[in-house]
């Protein structure tokens, strides 16, 4: 405590600094129905952090600077840059608002890579029809905008990853008696590079019947390679993880957005929104057959949010103990494809549970409408597929097994008397692993929710008129109701 040493005073100082310079050549040309446009763009950007800090103690009341210390406690402080220069070029091709083109190429080399992963090179590409510009469909009455479009684009990424994730660095201040000392703190990667992102996106977009349906349905494909992530290392080198480039993933799916406008008469209207997608995440490629990353594995045909972990087996009805499952394997390390049951939680068997903490259709839908001088506007947001492991809810179950902890209102239904029918074990006064990371706190996460509601009453014009007020609206307003 700072009252034994006589008060103690910390105190730091932190600058940071950003300078970012883009100079431009832009080219724009109309040739009868073709029109080009293009770009040339040389960036430059930098970042710096300085900072200090200084405790002391042994103060004088009424004293809080640190000049005023008998005691100096210690000194810290650090100078970090970060540079990112960045060459690109973009060119856009039309024509007769029909058929569009694009294309770019940038190439990064950002100071937090080594002299020969410093560069990337990322390109996009996109093309779109315009089909109701056409003469077979500009005579349908019924169609007001149909365009059929696809592109794929490539993104760097580099954050992060620290200043200089690449170099093997000492920290000073590990000193022994009067001699200074340095210490490694990490084991490094120098043959870091970008993690980098493709997208392919494949879709058609249209208004139908005087713009009262409008919508879009597209595919998507991402893929994400080169993952910069810190990799588990064996306790017995003195590290824990390495920073490095681990695999790919790719994320693929279907989006659908609609917009209506159902009803618009003189004193009433009404439109409605639905927007949702169909999400799938699938591991395809790995520097090593797998890794455990909390209660996930990563292997290649796998997502990275399916759950790894050992299969409650509910509890036995003669003891009260918690059950799990785990496989048999013969004398050979061979699993024979059977599982038999366990109560102790060392034996238990971790499998894939097949459930996964992203989901698998997720959307949202809008509700905008008015009468007279009333209106409303309401956001439903809803989520399917999905599961979260309860953390929280596994801790409210241990049973008592301290003195003074709280408990959840489920733990009236434990096991109590051989015979008892339940999923909640006994009370045991004592070290247990009841409550350890299983499917028991496994649950859906399948929701719908009220995002948001606006409901309002506009004052007519004739009361506020008299007050020279132009418009006066009541209203309520609800968020995450």
């Amino acid at each position: 405590a700072a009252a034994t040493v006589d008060g103690r005073v910390s105190q730091s100082r932190n600058f940071f600094t950003t300078k970012n310079a883009i100079q431009t050549i832009n080219y724009n040309n109309t040739l009868g129905a073709h029109t080009i446009k293009a770009d040339a763009i040389f960036e430059t950007y930098e970042f710096e952090e300085n900072l200090m800090s200084a405790q002391g103690t042994g103060f004088l009341p009424n004293i809080n600077v640190l000049s005023g210390s008998t005691s100096p406690e210690s000194v810290g402080g650090s100078i970090n840059k970060e540079r990112l220069l960045s060459i690109i070029g973009r060119i856009n091709y039309s024509f007769n608002r029909k058929f569009i083109l694009e294309g770019s190429f940038r190439r990064d080399g950002s100071s937090k890579f080594s002299r020969e992963t410093r560069w990337g090179s990322f390109f996009s590409t996109g093309a779109s029809w315009v089909l109701s510009n056409e003469s077979f469909i500009k005579n349908v009455d019924w169609i007001n905008n149909l365009k059929l479009k696809a592109s794929y684009g490539e993104l760097g990424n580099n954050r992060g990853v620290g200043f200089f994730p690449y170099l093997q660095v000492f920290e000073t201040g590990f000193s022994q008696l009067n001699k200074p000392g340095i210490l490694s703190l990490e084991f490094v990667d120098p043959n870091l590079s970008w993690e980098k992102t493709a997208l392919t996106n494949i879709g058609v977009e249209f208004s139908f019947f005087e713009n009262r349906i409008n919508g879009s349905v597209e595919y998507y494909n991402k893929e994400s390679i080169d993952l910069i992530y810190d990799q588990p290392l064996a306790l017995s080198t003195g590290n824990e993880v390495v920073k490095t480039n681990v695999g790919a993933v790719k994320n693929s799916g279907l989006e659908f957005s609609f917009d209506t406008n159902v009803l618009k008469q003189d004193s009433f209207e009404l439109n409605l929104g639905l927007n949702f997608s169909f999400d799938k995440n699938e591991i395809t490629e790995l520097t090593q057959d797998e890794f455990i990353d909390g209660n996930k594995k990563w292997q290649v045909g796998k997502s990275l949010y399916e759950f790894f972990m050992p299969k409650s087996a509910g509890v036995d009805f003669k003891d009260g103990y918690q059950m799990w499952f785990k496989d048999i394997v013969t004398d050979q390390g061979v699993r024979t494809g059977e599982q038999i049951k366990t109560k102790e939680y060392s034996e238990a068997t971790r499998y894939y549970t097949g459930k996964s903490s992203i989901p698998s259709f997720v959307g949202g839908f809008s509700i905008n409408s008015s009468f007279k001088n009333f209106d409303l506007s309401a956001l439903f947001n809803f989520s399917f597929g999905s599961y979260i492991y309860d953390s929280v809810y596994a801790s409210l179950m241990n049973g008592f097994e301290r003195a003074g902890r709280q408990g959840h209102p489920d733990l009236e239904k434990r096991w109590q008397n051989p015979g008892d029918l339940t999923d909640v074990p006994l009370f045991l006064n004592g070290q247990n692993d009841f409550n350890s990371e299983s499917t028991r706190f496994l649950f859906k996460n399948d929701y719908i929710r009220l995002r948001g509601l606006n409901i309002g009453y506009n004052l007519s014009q004739n009361l506020i008129g008299k007050l020279n007020i132009e418009k006066f609206r009541i209203f309520f307003q609800g968020d995450n109701i």
